[in-house]
Formats: C-alpha cells, structure tokens, sequence
C-alpha cells in the first residue's frame, strides 16, 4: 500500500511512496509493530508539491500519533514537518502550510498530562470529549494551536497564528485571496457549531453563525460543516442538519469581507 499518482486523461496510476517509506522515515522504536496509515493528501496551489497525514498506532494510550509530511509530485524530497498530533490544515502558498497541532502523545506526553492533573482526560472518554469542547481548557492545559509550516526547503520555521483567538480544531481554509481563514467548530456544550473568518492582518475573527448539531448525528454519521469557499470569495458553502434533515446552504459573505477591507 502506500500513495499512488493517477494521470485522469490515459488512467495510469502508480505507487509514488509506499506506506513502508513513510514508517521507516526516522521511526520510533514501536514503528516496526504497530499499523499505519496516510490520510488527507492535498496539492499545493500550483501543483508543485503534496501534504499528507501519516497516522499510526499508539498502543500506549489506545490512539494515534500523526505526522505532516510533504514531497515533490513524483514522490521524491520527501519531507516530514511536524510529529505529534496534526489535524485540519490548508495551503496558504506553495511554501506554507496552516495546521491545527497538539504536543506529541506519546508515553511522555501522556504522563505530563497526569503530572498537570489532567489524569482523567485519559481514563473516562465520555468527560474527556465534554473538556474537549471547552476552549480555555483545550488551548491552555491541551495546548492545541493553528500554525504556519515553512515548506521551502532547508528552513523549518513555525508560526503560531491566531493565538489567543483561533484557540479549537476545526476545518480550515483560505479565501482565494489569502486575507481570510474560514473555519468550523466541532460542537460546543450545546450542541452547536460555529461558523467565522478571521483576518490575521487585522487580528479580526468574525464569528457567521451557529448550526444546531442534532445529537444523533454522532461518530461516523456526524455532520460536519465542513465550510469552502467559492472561487471569488464572496460566497461560503456549508453541510448542515440543524433543520433536521441533511443540506447544503450557501452564505453571502460579500459584506462582511469588503467592510473590513474598507
């Protein structure tokens, strides 16, 4: 198993990194016993590089380790930029790459959790996903964050972006300008989403709405908003059950956008 490369216009198709590559890149100790996976491949906007999440087992603390890697579209430079926890991300250029991060979770990590008090977040899942949706203690004890990658070559430098403001995980991506991050909230204690854009010039978050998320929809069958924009950057695109039943809705975001920008 491992990344393939399809040409849409003859249907070929062939492995560009196999799956044993990207375990063997600098592996831990564990590596060699546990499963991996790849998730979430996406090019950069001029096509000249790929981003993908390598996924493997922790049997330790029954999860997963991640780890953001890049490489050239043949497979080759391959290229690993952060190891611990690595959730949604977008391309800011063909250099950059926005990221939400944890601090890694291996053993080590797992005891300082303990050391902090946070103990429980290991042992009960059930209150450990109600402090999740709680943003003082998902940032400050957690210490979850977006930051900017520095793909370009021998430089590896990280920068926090929205600290203090953009403090949950949620879907990313920026308008086709690059001035705004679009973003979607998991839950909240009440069940409910938020949609906003944040302006990192201006330090500016605006939060759209809230989406009702009927419980119901939980795990595999959730629905996530999952928010994109249209190809000017006038218009958003969400999913949303919050009328009870699956849609897709579109939003006008034409003032919003010029009245900063004013």
């Amino acid at each position: 198993d491992g990344i393939y490369r399809m040409d849409l216009d003859s249907g070929n198709c062939q492995m560009i990194v196999p799956l044993e590559r990207i375990a063997g890149f600098e592996p831990t100790a564990s590596h060699r016993t546990v499963k991996h996976w790849v998730n979430h491949l996406a090019f950069n906007p001029g096509g000249t590089r790929f981003c993908f999440l390598h996924r493997f087992e922790i049997p330790e603390i029954n999860h997963f380790g991640t780890r953001l890697f890049t490489a050239d579209t043949n497979g080759t430079n391959l290229r690993c930029l952060w190891t611990g926890q690595v959730s949604h991300f977008d391309w800011f250029n063909n250099d950059s790459i926005l990221a939400w991060i944890l601090p890694s979770r291996s053993m080590t990590h797992t005891n300082r959790i303990k050391s902090s008090g946070l103990k429980i977040l290991k042992r009960y899942d059930t209150l450990r996903a109600v402090l999740k949706k709680i943003p003082l203690i998902r940032s400050r004890f957690i210490g979850g964050r977006f930051a900017l990658f520095n793909d370009g070559g021998r430089s590896t430098s990280i920068e926090t972006i929205g600290e203090g403001i953009l403090t949950e995980d949620g879907h990313c991506s920026y308008s086709p300008d690059r001035q705004w991050i679009l973003m979607d909230l998991y839950p909240d204690i009440s069940n409910h989403r938020t949609l906003l854009i944040y302006n990192d010039k201006s330090k500016t978050r605006i939060d759209i709405g809230k989406f009702h998320s009927p419980r119901k929809l939980r795990g595999e069958i959730r629905c996530d908003l999952h928010a994109r924009w249209n190809r000017n950057g006038t218009q958003l695109c969400i999913d949303s059950a919050h009328e009870g039943v699956r849609q897709m809705y579109i939003l006008d975001v034409t003032s919003i956008v010029k009245k900063l920008a004013q």
